[in-house]
């Protein structure tokens, strides 16, 4: 029997993988919609209609439930990068869902690729993914970020130095962000008098929706947005391709955890 990296290209054996660019990134596109059918959208269609049942226990469960499976699901498209397209001109096509999963593995594969493949247009893509992952990494220094309150005020991550701050990066229009923010309101009431802040950085692309989304979740913490979405320089500056997205940072500036949902977070 094959591995589920083979049989998803049709094969056999490991040494039976093609090389041609254009039939690994097929087997890429094909394997990662197969793994949202399998993982992701079950449970995005549970979460929705729960919602629209207004059971609001079933519907906390299933969206804390898509977020796990969605990080999994990136996991797996590293697996598959990491089996299957390491070696080959098409490692570039997985580039933009890499995350902190198999993060050296990843970097000296994007090494070899260098010396195989130098002049390859997918490189410095590549390249500046792996780099990006790095800069903020457990242990890494938390890079400055800033940006417009809702009221215009200039708010910088540097402004909170010498307390824990929790940098997250979420969008009105995210449901699984959404049910993040009742669980911070519960956080940043208990802790906020205690040396503690939530930074929230918006991914929207309207202001309306940004606005509307902090008024009824009754996020009183501070945020900041430059309404360009997905694209925002904040994002960027973090590598933050899919949301939620969090960085506990300590006094000292220093990243210390990432990605805590629910009670990993009191």
């Amino acid at each position: 029997m094959c591995s589920w990296t083979y049989c998803s290209l049709g094969l056999a054996t490991e040494e039976a993988v093609p090389q041609d660019e254009s039939v690994l990134r097929e087997a890429y596109d094909l394997f990662r919609k197969a793994s949202l059918e399998r993982r992701v959208y079950p449970v995005r269609s549970a979460a929705r209609a729960a919602r629209d049942s207004a059971d609001l226990g079933e519907l906390d469960r299933y969206t804390e439930l898509e977020v796990l499976e969605y990080a999994q699901h990136r996991a797996e498209l590293t697996d598959f990068a990491l089996s299957v397209l390491k070696g080959s001109s098409a490692l570039g096509v997985s580039a933009s869902r890499w995350s902190d999963y198999r993060l050296d593995e990843l970097a000296a594969a994007v090494n070899s690729f260098q010396a195989q493949f130098a002049g390859h247009d997918d490189l410095p893509m590549m390249r500046e993914r792996i780099q990006s992952l790095q800069r903020v990494a457990v242990g890494a220094k938390a890079p400055e970020v800033s940006g417009k309150s809702p009221d215009g005020e200039t708010i910088a991550l540097s402004d909170f130095k010498g307390k824990f701050v929790l940098l997250d990066f979420w969008a009105g229009w995210c449901p699984p962000c959404r049910v993040e923010n009742a669980r911070y309101a519960d956080l940043y009431s208990e802790y906020s008098g205690v040396n503690f802040e939530i930074l929230a950085v918006s991914q929207d692309r309207r202001v309306d929706q940004w606005k509307r989304a902090i008024v009824q979740d009754e996020a009183v913490w501070k945020h900041i947005s430059d309404v360009q979405g997905m694209k925002s320089s904040q994002a960027t500056a973090y590598a933050v391709t899919a949301l939620p997205a969090s960085f506990l940072i300590d006094p000292q500036g220093v990243i210390i955890a990432k990605d805590l949902r629910g009670e990993a977070m009191a």
